[in-house]
Order: structure tokens, then sequence, then C-alpha cells
């Protein structure tokens, strides 16, 4: 009965999920430098896995790109896309984050959260892309 109850949200975040990927292009294109795409049109730009999904209050889209390592972030104005965290670096490492999952917007302070799943923790990621 829960599912039910939640099925119409599950649908929802699907097809969202397949909007970003299709409106962000393909991992048939897989470009692997850090931050590849940034300042580019989010249609022209590959995305791997989409693990996790979330739009702020002003309509900027953030996702999880499970295959590339990366939370990113396509602006409601512009429809750029901009790489906020790369898992990959040093500064990650130290932070002790492994993987990346779902993400979510604290709308009131702006601050975006990430599960990481292999650790079993949440990290918060500011707008300026510092992870605590």
């Amino acid at each position: 009965m829960r599912v039910l109850r939640r099925l119409p949200w599950l649908l929802f975040f699907w097809v969202l999920a397949c909007v970003v990927s299709e409106a962000a292009g393909t991992q048939t294109e897989v470009i692997a430098l850090p931050g590849a795409g940034d300042g580019h049109s989010a249609l022209k730009v590959p995305v791997g896995e989409v693990a996790g999904l979330a739009v702020d209050p002003i309509g900027n889209i953030y996702f999880s790109d499970k295959a590339h390592h990366r939370i990113r972030r396509i602006s409601a104005s512009t429809g750029k896309i901009s790489t906020l965290v790369d898992i990959r670096t040093p500064a990650m490492r130290t932070l002790g984050v492994r993987s990346i999952g779902a993400v979510a917007v604290d709308p009131d302070r702006g601050t975006l959260y990430a599960a990481d799943p292999m650790s079993n923790r949440v990290w918060a990621v500011t707008e300026e892309g510092v992870a605590t």
C-alpha cells in the first residue's frame, strides 16, 4: 500500500531523471576530464548514470552523475551545466566520500545534501561547492 501512495512521486522522479539524461547527452560520448562540459549548454554535455535528482526553489537542477563521480548543476537561467563537486578530488577523499547517491536541496538555506551509499553518510555541499 505504501508503494502505491508513493507511485506518483516515484514516476515523477523517474520521468525527470529521463529528461535530464536525454537533455544532457548520452553516455556514449563520455568526456573523462573533471568538469568536462562546464559552462556549455546542458543539451550538449554527456551525462552518465543519474543516481539522484533535486530542484531548488529557483529551478536549478542538481543531479549526481554516478558514472563520472560528480554532482552537477543545470542553471535555470542559462541552461548551462557546471560541476559542483567531483568526488575524485583529494579534498573529497579526505572527507571520506566514496560514492554518490541521492541528492536533496534545503530550500531555506540553499544547501545541497548528498548521500554516500558506500560509507552510509550524508554530506552537505554549499552553493560554492564546498563539502562538509
